[in-house]
C-alpha cells in the first residue's frame, strides 16, 4: 500500500492592491485649470511684492509640495501660467527701485539649475526691455546664452582686477539722455592681450547692450594694431525707421520746390550724440586734468547695430606707454554717453499719384 502526497493550496479571495496612479507630468498639470490656479495663488506673494526670506521659504515648501518635485516646480515657473508670462518676468518687473537680488528669484534660479528654457528666456527678455533693470540683469545674464550668447570669462577674476561698469539712469531733467556709464577696467593691456578683448552686457533704456573692446586685424604692410570701442545694441523695444521706411507711399511724389500742386509733409529721424571721455590716472576721478574726449554723430537706422568709437591716442590705441594707462594697476577709466535726439525734415510732395506710391 502506497501513500500519494498532496499538496494544499491556499485561495485568497480577498481585493488586489490597486496599481498607483501614474505621476502626471509638467504639461499634464498645467492643463488642470485648478492646479494652475493654486499654483499662482502660492507664488502671488513673491510676484508682486518683493518677497523677504521667510516668506520665499514659504513659497517655495508649498511650491515643492503643490508639484511634488522640484523638477515640476522648475518647468511649471518657466511656463507662461502667471498671466501669459512666467515667474521671473514678473519678479523682474515688479523689483522696481529696491537693491539686491530678491531671494524668490535666488531660489527660482537655484531650483531650475541656472538654465532657463528659450521661452523662458525670450519672457525675461522681454521684461528687462521693459524695465531696463541691470541689477538683475547681471544676475541673470549667464543664464540667458539665447539672448547673450555665450559669455566667456576673464583670466582676471580676482575681486581686485574685475571690471567694474556703472550704469547711470537719466532723470526728468536729462530727456534726451539715452545711455550714460562709466567704467573701470584695471590690467586694461593685460586683457587685451590674454583675453583677447573686453565684452560686457548690460541692460539700459530699453534695450540691450554690449560695450566691447577689441583690436583691429594687422593691415598689410602694418607693424602694429590697434584697439577701439565698441557700443552694440542688440534688443530694444524701440521703433526705428529707415528714410526709405518713412517715406513709403511718397518716395515718387518729393518734389524740390512748392508749387499749387505740392503739400508740404514731414518725415522723423532718431539721430544719437556719442562721446567717449577717457581719464588719466587710477582715481577715476572726472576732475582728472588730462582726458581725452570723442565724439560722435549717427542716423539710428534699425536694432541690432553696432558703433565703432576710435581711440583719438595712437600710444593708448596701440597699447604702448601712455598717460592714461601708466598707473599703479594699468587701470583705464572713462565714460560713455549717448542722447538721443529727434529731427524733422519737411518734404514737399506732389498732389499726383506716382507709380512708386
Amino acid at each position: 500500500m502506497s501513500r500519494v502526497g498532496t499538496t494544499l493550496v491556499t485561495v485568497t479571495t480577498g481585493a488586489v492592491d490597486p496599481v498607483p496612479p501614474r505621476p502626471r507630468n509638467a504639461s499634464e498639470l498645467l492643463a488642470d485649470a485648478q492646479f494652475t490656479r493654486q499654483l499662482v495663488a502660492i507664488f502671488c506673494d513673491g510676484l508682486f511684492s518683493v518677497a523677504d526670506e521667510a516668506t520665499t521659504s514659504t513659497i517655495i515648501r508649498r511650491g515643492m509640495e503643490h508639484c511634488r518635485s522640484a523638477e515640476i516646480l522648475a518647468q511649471v515657473v518657466q511656463s507662461r501660467v502667471f498671466a501669459s508670462h512666467t515667474a521671473f518676468y514678473w519678479i523682474i518687473m515688479n523689483h522696481g527701485d529696491h537693491r539686491g537680488i530678491p531671494p524668490l528669484l535666488v531660489e527660482l534660479v537655484r531650483i531650475c539649475e541656472s538654465h532657463f528654457t528659450d521661452e523662458a528666456q525670450d519672457d525675461i527678455l522681454q521684461a528687462f526691455l521693459l524695465s531696463s533693470d541691470d541689477e538683475l540683469f547681471q544676475y541673470l545674464k549667464e543664464s540667458m546664452p539665447s539672448v547673450v550668447g555665450p559669455i566667456r570669462r576673464s583670466f582676471f577674476g580676482d575681486e581686485e582686477d574685475r571690471l567694474d561698469v556703472r550704469i547711470r539712469r537719466p532723470t526728468s531733467s536729462q530727456p534726451q539722455l539715452k545711455v550714460s556709464l562709466e567704467f573701470s577696467i584695471p590690467k586694461f593691456a593685460d586683457r587685451m592681450l590674454v583675453d583677447q578683448g573686453i565684452s560686457y552686457h548690460f541692460a539700459a533704456a530699453g534695450s540691450i547692450w554690449c560695450l566691447k573692446a577689441a583690436m583691429t586685424p594687422v593691415e598689410s604692410g602694418s607693424h602694429s594694431s590697434r584697439w577701439h570701442f565698441l557700443l552694440e545694441e542688440t534688443h530694444t523695444n524701440s521703433i526705428y525707421r529707415t528714410w526709405i521706411e518713412a517715406s513709403k507711399g511718397i518716395r515718387g511724389r518729393i518734389v524740390s520746390r512748392a508749387s499749387e500742386s505740392t503739400t508740404v509733409t514731414s518725415i522723423t529721424y532718431h539721430k544719437r550724440d556719442i562721446s567717449l571721455l577717457i581719464l588719466r590716472g587710477d582715481s577715476c576721478s572726472t576732475s582728472a586734468a588730462s582726458r581725452l574726449e570723442q565724439n560722435k554723430t549717427f542716423n539710428v537706422d534699425r536694432v541690432p547695430s553696432t558703433i565703432t568709437l576710435d581711440i583719438g591716442n595712437m600710444a593708448l590705441a596701440q597699447l604702448q606707454p601712455n598717460p592714461y594707462t601708466s598707473n599703479p594697476n594699468r587701470r583705464l577709466c572713462g565714460s560713455i554717453t549717448v542722447q538721443e535726439r529727434t529731427e524733422r525734415e519737411s518734404l514737399w510732395v506732389s498732389n499726383q499719384r506716382s507709380i512708386w506710391d
